[in-house]
């Protein structure tokens, strides 16, 4: 049997309790929502962030930080640390329980608006991530990691694929984060930032992610306007003289 996780961190629409409510994304965030869907069970189940979390702290800088945990008896145990900003960046760390009794594969979406746009702009992601063996059984394995950032809904760096495994009662592994960036992206963030992230987890086992996002607006320098605007008076007297 399969499990597919999904999380999703949204600021622009907030889900609760099956009503909608539209929010403005500001500093601090508006009600970021979740949404886990079990594909095996053909359940599913939504919740809210700010309205779950054991610990939410809307931070003097803008930043919005929230702390939680969701637990589904037998099927897993998710902890969760996520930090957003609107500048934007998206920092979480993310733990997993495989509380059943095989491989499970898990796909996990996390999803920041952004508002105002902004271009151009400079792109940069991490991934680190660290598993053992919960259950004892001798073994434990993280594998088919796949990272992808995104903007506006659309792949923009790709980090790495990898696939790790321990041996020995109680083992553990841990893979150094893996960097990239900054880069430069011309055409900025019109939307949205988001990480997508896929993994299959042993049966029984933990791993920790550690993962950010971020994309930095890239001011253009008073120099450039201001030659600009020499160039236009240039061009004014010319004509003036012309004339």
């Amino acid at each position: 049997m399969k499990l597919k996780k999904y999380v999703a961190l949204f600021g622009a629409l907030a889900l609760v309790s099956g009503s909608a409510s539209a929010a403005v994304i500001t500093a601090p965030l508006a009600s970021p929502t979740g949404t886990v869907d079990i594909i095996a069970m053909e359940t599913s189940v939504n919740f809210d962030y700010r309205a779950m979390s054991s610990n939410v702290v809307d931070n003097a800088d803008g930043t919005s930080t929230f702390m939680g945990n969701n637990n589904l008896a037998g099927v897993w145990n998710y902890d969760w640390n996520i930090s957003a900003d609107a500048d934007p960046f998206i920092d979480a760390t993310l733990t997993f329980l495989n509380m059943t009794g095989s491989t499970q594969t898990f796909a996990v979406a996390l999803n920041l608006p952004v508002s105002p746009p902004f271009s151009p702009g400079l792109k940069s992601g991490n991934l680190g991530y660290s598993f053992s063996d919960t259950n004892n059984d001798g073994s434990a394995s993280v594998s088919n990691v796949n990272w992808t950032g995104l903007i506006d809904g659309g792949s923009a760096m790709s980090l790495f694929a990898s696939s790790l495994s321990c041996g020995g009662v109680g083992c553990s592994l841990s893979l150094a984060p893996v960097s990239d960036g900054p880069l430069p992206h011309a055409a900025g963030v019109g939307t949205d930032i988001g990480i997508l992230l896929d993994f299959a987890l042993s049966a029984g086992d933990t791993v920790t992610f550690n993962t950010r996002f971020e994309v930095t607006p890239v001011p253009v320098p008073a120099a450039v306007w201001l030659f600009g605007s020499g160039l236009l008076g240039l061009v004014g007297v010319a004509r003036r003289r012309k004339a």
